[in-house]
């Protein structure tokens, strides 16, 4: 999905137009806190997705796909998506 801007990618996951988005926790948990209240939720780990909340299955797939990864691969897949490496998403 092509998405513009910070705000867009967790519209499309709050109108199920998208299953989730990567996203530094920081963003995530202000997200989920204020303007998506309820609609969104985030994975309890340091390195999290937000999966709309009407799709428990799935964040219980990421959920398990995550713990399955590598220290260092974790680590490696956030610096990709870390806000200050896409200045365009800001």
């Amino acid at each position: 999905m092509d998405a513009h801007g910070l705000d867009s990618p967790f519209r499309a996951v709050a109108a199920g137009h998208a299953d989730a988005i990567v996203v530094d926790m920081s963003i995530a948990n202000y997200v989920v806190g204020n303007p998506y209240r309820g609609a969104l939720s985030t994975l309890p780990v340091p390195h999290g997705l937000l999966v709309a909340s009407s799709e428990p299955v799935l964040a219980g797939i990421v959920d398990r796909a995550i713990a399955a990864l590598p220290p260092a691969e974790l680590e490696a897949i956030r610096g990709r998506w870390k806000p200050t490496e896409h200045p365009e998403m800001l």
